[in-house]
């Protein structure tokens, strides 16, 4: 006991030591770690915009960072010869003086290459960081920290004076996505997947939900296909197949309408650019090869006659292109109306042997059928209090287009979509979303009167007075609309 009290002296006693002459690591360091991290993502996404000769997409990207709260007073990207290709703030007055060898805390430089030649420089110019003096000991380490460290280390000290050391085995600790890549040179960080999908998510969040949802059904088809490992490296491919998109103009990829022929060909260059950007990231050629090898027909096509067909495409690219057509399918946009699972499956089926591996086509609609069996089964689960809500929500619906409140009625109809999907009725969900563009856009009366009754069949309305009212109400404000 004597001996481990004097450990535990000794040891909190080098610990404040140690934050006298700033070893304990501050605030800063965090924020430190959050630049290093931004620079990278920022790096990847300027590289290939600026290499792409698009200097219109880096300079919005850039403008983007700056007017945010990350702390960034200017940005560049500058050629190997000094010349600055795009910038954002005053960036020749925050960048002068600094030595061009070395980054700081406030001017950080990340290098561009393209093959093994430097092409140029990412310059970022962060404010400055607030530091701690070093003295003061109790003024800059926690108190919760000492009594923590003591305490603990009473505990572990007399532990192990008891007990022998136990060596850990390495296999028993290392993780297995990360052991899945030892020995392959395939190596995916978690910190840079993510960084691109927060990326992807801030520039279109459509993109992003579809590429999550276009991930789970990667999973969940190939569970049992694939070892594990190989199902983390499909999930990450499935995440990323759409990055490229961050290299498309605002105006084509937020396009509502469809798009022009040379719009086209602009949108259908994200998948180079996007395997441009994993292979910048990543040091995985598997998972490039899936991403490449995305669009490639089972049958063969004449458009990609480069590409593999039938077994020779790998694995994962199949049933990413399985998922990544399904999920388009069902999904709404502006132009047309999303399928349901069945007329998506059924177009899948037409189109296996030529376009679709047959054999993954069958094992994809098993594991929609599956998936939607047990959000069915959640729905048994759903809570009176959420059905009261939905029930309720139905009838101001109603309510407001009686009195031909079409803002208020659009506003209840896509609040409720936003439940019903959260929920899992999809059908509600569907019917309202329709409501809601009805209600909106110059409003077709016959259209919402026929999903008004489409939608009261499944949610009926209590028989009230008050509800009786309404209906007529209803009735009258059609007549009054049909006159006009």
């Amino acid at each position: 006991m004597r001996i481990s009290l004097g450990l535990v002296l000794v040891t909190t006693s080098i610990l404040l030591a140690a934050n006298a002459i700033g070893l304990v690591p501050d605030r800063s360091q965090a924020a430190l770690d959050a630049r290093k991290q931004l620079c990278e993502s920022l790096a990847v996404l300027w590289a290939v915009s600026a290499q792409e000769d698009d200097l219109a997409a880096t300079r919005a990207t850039m403008q983007l960072a700056t007017d945010g709260k990350a702390g960034i007073l200017s940005a560049a990207v500058r050629s190997a010869d000094g010349a600055i290709l795009a910038e954002a703030g005053d960036h020749q007055k925050h960048w002068a003086g600094h030595s061009p060898q070395q980054s700081t805390l406030t001017h950080v430089q990340v290098p561009i290459f393209k093959g093994n030649t430097r092409w140029g420089t990412v310059e970022v110019r962060f404010n400055e960081i607030g530091h701690k003096g070093i003295l003061g000991s109790w003024a800059g380490i926690p108190i919760a920290l000492i009594v923590f460290v003591a305490t603990a280390g009473l505990v572990g000290y007399l532990l192990v004076m008891r007990r022998s050391f136990q060596p850990v085995a390495p296999s028993s600790i290392v993780p297995l996505r990360i052991e899945a890549g030892e020995g392959e040179g395939t190596t995916i960080s978690l910190r840079a997947a993510n960084s691109l999908m927060f990326a992807l998510a801030y520039r279109d969040a459509g993109t992003a939900e579809h590429s999550q949802q276009v991930a789970r059904l990667c999973v969940a088809t190939a569970r049992e296909l694939i070892p594990p490992s190989e199902c983390f490296m499909l999930e990450v491919a499935a995440d990323l197949h759409d990055i490229g998109k961050l290299g498309v103009p605002d105006d084509i990829l937020l396009k509502p309408g469809p798009l022009t022929e040379e719009e086209a060909r602009v949108m259908h260059s994200h998948r180079q650019k996007g395997a441009e950007i994993i292979a910048l990231t990543f040091s995985s050629p598997k998972l490039i090869e899936i991403v490449r090898n995305q669009l490639a027909w089972y049958g063969g096509s004449f458009r990609d006659p480069n590409l593999p067909v039938g077994d020779d495409i790998p694995l994962e690219a199949r049933i990413l292109a399985i998922a990544d057509a399904f999920s388009s399918m069902v999904s709404h946009r502006p132009y047309r109306e999303p399928r349901s699972c069945e007329e998506a499956i059924e177009e899948l089926r037409c189109f296996a042997g030529t376009q679709f591996d047959p054999e993954l086509v069958d094992r994809f609609a098993e594991a929609v059928m599956d998936r939607d069996h047990s959000r069915n089964r959640r729905k048994l689960g759903v809570s009176r209090a959420v059905k009261l809500e939905i029930g309720q929500e139905v009838e101001r619906l109603v309510d407001a287009l009686s009195d031909c409140d079409f803002s208020g009625a659009s506003t209840i109809a896509s609040r409720l979509a936003a439940t019903a999907t959260k929920q899992g009725f999809d059908r509600i969900a569907s019917l309202t979303a329709k409501i809601a563009r009805s209600a909106s856009q110059g409003p077709n009366l016959d259209r919402i009167a026929q999903l008004i009754t489409e939608l009261t069949s499944i949610c009926p309305l209590r028989p009230t007075r008050e509800a009786s009212r309404a209906a007529a109400r209803e009735d009258h404000c059609l007549q009054t609309r049909r006159s006009t």
